[in-house]
């Protein structure tokens, strides 16, 4: 293991038992004592040093999701750039080969004396395909995780997409799969 590895979990281990002694000096603090004896008297000076030692966690808070904004900020400009300024091929949904693999695992859920297993059902679908674009042929591949028959009505609906490609970079481009909006899905170029 390396050394970088160590001190990054050390300082995460950190982290969880600051926030939780943290949590735990704000309930002392504001009176609690245990289910046998009854509240007391709400210590300001412990509560607040228990808010202190939060500190490091709603900062922890704050900056996941600036991030998570920036990220989709950025995300949002490339497709909005790509629709505007990049080169649009029609996408034949109907003529898409779809691989399917979906199977059923067991998943161990719940705690203590209420373990127990489910079935859960797993779609994998797996789509590829090539276009030719300038001469070079780009392979893309999409993961979607909705069932087979369901995905099929959906293309069948909607029958044509458009791919977005940027002239300049043709790694950066853009399948539209707005109509899946409330599915998982994933498209990677295949290089």
């Amino acid at each position: 293991m390396k050394i970088n590895q160590i001190i990054s979990d050390f300082g995460r281990w950190i982290f969880f038992g600051l926030t939780f002694i943290g949590g735990l000096i704000i309930y002392a603090g504001l009176g609690g004592r245990g289910r046998h004896n009854h509240s007391g008297e709400v210590n300001w000076y412990f509560a607040g040093f228990g808010i202190l030692l939060l500190i490091p966690f709603f900062v922890h808070l704050l900056k996941t999701k600036l991030t998570s904004r920036k990220a989709n900020k950025e995300k949002d400009q490339r497709i909005k750039f790509l629709k505007q300024n990049g080169d649009k091929i029609i996408i034949e949904l109907e003529e898409l080969i779809i691989q399917s693999n979906n199977y059923k695992k067991e998943v161990l859920v719940g705690s203590g004396t209420n373990k127990r297993l489910e079935d859960v059902y797993v779609n994998h679908n797996v789509i590829l395909f090539d276009i030719t674009y300038k001469n070079r042929v780009l392979k893309f591949r999409i993961d979607i995780d909705i069932e087979l028959s369901k995905l099929k009505m959906y293309f069948t609906f909607k029958e044509k997409t458009n791919l977005y490609i940027d002239s300049e970079n043709p790694s950066n481009n853009y399948l539209d799969l707005t109509f899946l909006e409330n599915e998982k899905y994933e498209i990677q170029q295949i290089i």
